[in-house]
């Protein structure tokens, strides 16, 4: 069952991006012993503001219908493209590199190479329409990458989630910053998961975000 996501809106809500009051941010901080000096509020207003940009960028991407035959477009005319080049006269050739270089623009060659990269990436592109493969949440994860290096500058602690199998009946994860990331996301009206089951996708972020932390 999925539940009801609460209005946390303040009434001096004016933009499309959550800003939390001061007394929010004193209670997420005193609940996970973030430093006295450390800028909770700035950090937040800037994660919001940026998981709002995403979101707004996501909800205006095509359907993969749509992105599978524009991708069918693009693989049929570098097709055509290469062809041309392939076919050209050397005096042709000749005059278009002279025309490029008078333009600081690549070489021909070096453009036929491009275009041959972006017909093979718009033939695997398609494939993987074609099999459902669907792209992550990027404003999902990207506010939770975020969030857990908020977490680790502002409390000195990893952040990590634990799983138990006597935890909510809606969730199996608990911990500290699975429990800073649910507040925060129902703060900002934030949909972490379309299933209703958020931990999954914390963990996955947490895993990447470690990964990346260690080089």
């Amino acid at each position: 069952m999925t539940k009801a996501v609460p209005d946390h809106k303040s009434s001096s809500f004016q933009s499309n991006h959550y800003s939390p009051t001061k007394r929010e941010v004193e209670e997420l901080k005193s609940k996970n012993a973030f430093k006295d000096d450390y800028d909770l509020k700035g950090q937040l207003e800037e994660i919001y503001r940026f998981e709002n940009s995403m979101r707004q960028a996501e909800s205006n991407t095509v359907a993969p219908s749509d992105q599978k035959n524009m991708l069918k477009r693009l693989r049929n005319c570098s097709s055509e493209m290469n062809e041309i080049l392939t076919n050209l006269a050397t005096d042709e050739r000749i005059r278009l590199n002279n025309s490029m270089r008078s333009e600081k623009s690549i070489s021909l060659s070096a453009l036929e190479q491009e275009i041959e990269r972006l017909h093979l990436a718009s033939i695997v592109a398609i494939k993987g329409i074609s099999k459902g493969k669907k792209g992550k949440q990027a404003n999902v994860w990207e506010f939770v990458r975020r969030l857990a290096k908020v977490w680790h500058e502002g409390t000195g602690k990893q952040p990590t989630t634990n799983y138990s199998d006597y935890a909510h009946e809606d969730s199996k994860y608990i911990g500290d910053f699975y429990f800073f990331v649910i507040n925060c996301a129902e703060l900002g009206n934030i949909i972490l998961s379309k299933t209703d089951a958020p931990g999954e996708t914390i963990r996955n972020v947490l895993q990447e975000w470690r990964k990346v932390k260690q080089g």
